[in-house]
């Protein structure tokens, strides 16, 4: 009997000790892979037409998701997005007994499709041109700002206006995207809301359905002359948006600009949490006030087989780590991980999803190799080809603007006008390189942080914007003198068109 005793408390103390291990504790710092995976992220996104796209693709699909359903599914429905330029064939479509139009959309993925998300995907696929344009001027305006500036603010929120605009992205989901694309404002889903409902007790912000479960008011937009514009109202509701954001960030105790640091950190520590337990989660705010957080997501892993979220659950359930969880949101990652999840999954991308010719990544188990124009290998190669390390016989070039209050340092050979910056050396980052030429030959140090890529590439040369915090400039043999130019007076001097646009770029100017 007091064998049977000491077992059962024996039982009962691990019971105890594996409840407990349900905790997040947002009082202490987290690090979740934020500064790791962001950036990676955000120039993936501000690469092209179709890398922009995709990520707000990707953020529509997130919408009433579980993780593991969206992140091993949503590679297979790119791809049949890219191989039709389209999500719904006409040619596939079929009325229902009720008038309804019915579209053909593969197994594989059509969950990500459901309701509303299958013509907010169709749209923005068929207009990420022109989504491009629109947010491309503003991006530059936002990487060209100094930091805690009122010019940086003012441009974001320029970004979440535009934001809200499109279909199927409203105040939250809108403020997700803008953390995909340029790392500001943060992740917030029915489990954050959940825990931060109460900095609106007005109701200016949230409202309950029928069950008492809180979401956020719709923003309104209207259509004049074909352009979707956000309603008066609808700016009103954003900027009550922003102000819950500044309340969260005094509440956990960062800054404005940091918050979506903080809040991404929270929301992948959940979604971590809630694939490697059973149970619900406890969370400990930075004030002390306690929280339970539902766990709707489930341990089992029949299907393995024949399901990829079955497979994405089987390879991490019980060990996937929050930085995982912040890798998962770079393409890249999605892509080379796929088909390591299930022999289901390996077969889609084979067979009936091919990423690429023989060579590409679908055969390669992630060397993307060579790809057609066009593939998600083809998007991922020219996006790889510019931020891997030099090769030996490299031609690239990496040339820096390097602006302060409207003025750019411009150096001067026999040539004319020049920038920073000069090729890279055999196995060099392009960051590196950069930061390597511009001491050489301006005696001046960039922190690494500071560098900012433009996305702006002319034949061998990449440029990227950077400020510089002294004037006092050392230069090298290669230069014999230098300027500072005001912005202004740019198109007055003779100077290179490529070098004209890439200063234009980094400053915001159209």
């Amino acid at each position: 009997m007091k064998l049977l005793f000491e077992n059962w408390r024996k039982y009962i103390i691990e019971e105890e000790e594996e409840q407990e291990e349900n905790v997040l504790d947002l009082s202490k710092e987290l690090d979740s892979g934020f500064c790791d995976f962001n950036p990676l992220i955000n120039q993936y996104a501000q690469y092209s037409p179709d890398s922009l796209s995709e990520m707000l693709i990707f953020v529509v699909a997130t919408q009433q998701m579980r993780w593991y359903d969206v992140v091993p599914k949503f590679p297979i429905m790119m791809q049949h997005i890219r191989d039709n330029d389209m999500l719904l064939n006409p040619k596939d479509a079929k009325v229902n007994e009720k008038g309804k139009t019915v579209y053909n959309i593969p197994k594989a993925f059509a969950q990500l499709t459901l309701g509303f998300r299958k013509n907010a995907i169709q749209s923005i696929w068929q207009s990420r041109e022109m989504i491009f344009s629109t947010m491309s001027p503003l991006f530059a305006k936002y990487n060209a700002a100094g930091e805690n500036s009122l010019e940086k603010e003012e441009a974001v929120f320029q970004i979440y206006l535009e934001l809200i605009k499109l279909p199927g992205l409203g105040l939250p989901k809108a403020a997700f995207a803008s953390q995909l694309l340029i790392g500001r404002l943060g992740c917030i889903d029915s489990i954050n809301l959940n825990l931060y409902k109460g900095l609106d007790p007005e109701g200016k912000l949230i409202t309950y359905d029928s069950k008492g479960r809180p979401t956020f008011k719709t923003p309104g937009v209207s259509k004049k002359a074909g352009i979707v514009q956000v309603t008066k109202g609808g700016v009103k509701l954003a900027k009550e948006y922003v102000e819950f954001l500044k309340q969260i960030a005094k509440l956990t105790g960062s800054t404005e600009a940091s918050i979506s640091r903080k809040l991404w950190d929270s929301w992948v520590e959940l979604v971590a949490l809630k694939i490697n337990k059973k149970g619900d989660i406890n969370v400990i705010m930075p004030g002390g006030e306690k929280f339970t957080v539902p766990n709707d997501y489930s341990k089992n892993v029949k299907g393995a087989e024949v399901n990829p979220s079955a497979a994405f659950r089987k390879q991490y359930i019980g060990k996937i780590t929050p930085q995982d969880v912040s890798r998962q949101h770079f393409p890249k990652q999605m892509y080379e991980g796929l088909r390591k999840w299930s022999n289901y999954v390996d077969r889609l991308l084979n067979e009936n999803v091919e990423i690429a010719p023989r060579g590409s990544l679908a055969g390669t188990g992630g060397d993307i190799g060579t790809a057609v124009p066009g593939s998600m290998a083809y998007i991922m190669q020219s996006f790889k080809k510019y931020n891997n390390d030099a090769e030996p016989d490299d031609k690239r070039v990496a040339k820096a603007v390097m602006h302060r209050n409207g003025k750019i340092l411009l150096l001067v050979n026999d040539r004319g006008y020049d920038l920073p910056g000069g090729h890279l050396k055999r196995g060099e980052h392009p960051i590196a390189g950069l930061k390597r030429e511009v001491e050489e030959e301006t005696g001046l140090t960039i922190p690494a942080p500071e560098i900012k890529d433009l996305f702006f590439i002319k034949g061998n040369k990449r440029f990227y914007s950077c400020p510089f915090m002294t004037d006092d400039v050392v230069l090298s043999d290669e230069h014999s003198s230098h300027e500072f130019v005001d912005i202004n007076d740019l198109d007055s001097i003779q100077i290179s068109k490529s070098y004209r646009e890439a200063i234009k770029k980094a400053l915001g100017v159209s």
